[in-house]
């Protein structure tokens, strides 16, 4: 399974669509976010209250008051999954027997910022101001966590003692996206070379 991790706005999604058409299905986590449009399908979205229906969590994380989640079914019948630092270690810990390929997304910080703006329309200047104060919000929630990792990522020892400590883990790629068109394509046919290298 392929785990993609960046921060808000890094292009998680942008790259989870291009291995889509490689044939790679994608984990949809559960969450108790509101939809950020009425179309927006990268998550299943379900009420608070629904939560505690769900007995076979194995990969849970709170961003900004909202929980998201996902089930050992979806890890069987899936191939990638969008998740956070928290929701990464967590997860393959209780999945041994799948192995992992780590992406992580790392991009500008005003980059990220005109991409949260430009999922909303340039006309409507109240959704855009909305759109602003939740990135804003999501940055301070995610910001330790995505912060410990990244510090992991460039010590070698700490990077050394992180791949000891989870054997599961057969790849960790590290990707600057300058959000070019063919940066994404790229990373997704390295990804799937990769992948095929390791089943042939």
């Amino acid at each position: 399974m392929i785990l993609i991790i960046g921060r808000s706005g890094s292009g998680k999604d942008h790259l989870a669509r291009e291995l889509s058409k490689h044939g790679l299905k994608q984990v949809l986590s559960y969450t108790t976010r509101p939809p950020r449009r009425p179309d927006e399908d990268t998550h299943i979205f379900i009420k608070p209250e629904e939560s505690c229906n769900y007995k076979d969590k194995i990969a849970t994380t709170e961003i900004a008051g909202c929980e998201y989640f996902a089930t050992k079914q979806q890890m069987i019948d899936n191939d990638v999954y969008i998740i956070d630092p928290h929701g990464m270690y967590e997860l393959i810990g209780n999945c041994p027997d799948i192995v992992f390929t780590i992406v992580y997304i790392d991009a500008d910080i005003r980059d990220r910022y005109n991409k949260a703006l430009d999922r909303v329309s340039l006309d409507n200047e109240e959704l855009r101001m909305k759109a602003a104060s939740v990135f804003t919000e999501r940055q301070g929630s995610e910001y330790k966590q995505f912060s410990d990792f990244e510090a992991v990522l460039r010590d070698e020892n700490e990077f050394a003692r992180f791949k000891a400590g989870h054997p599961n883990i057969s790849d960790v790629i590290v990707s600057h996206n300058d959000y070019r068109p063919e940066t994404a394509k790229a990373l997704a046919s390295r990804l799937i070379n990769n992948c095929a290298c390791r089943t042939a």
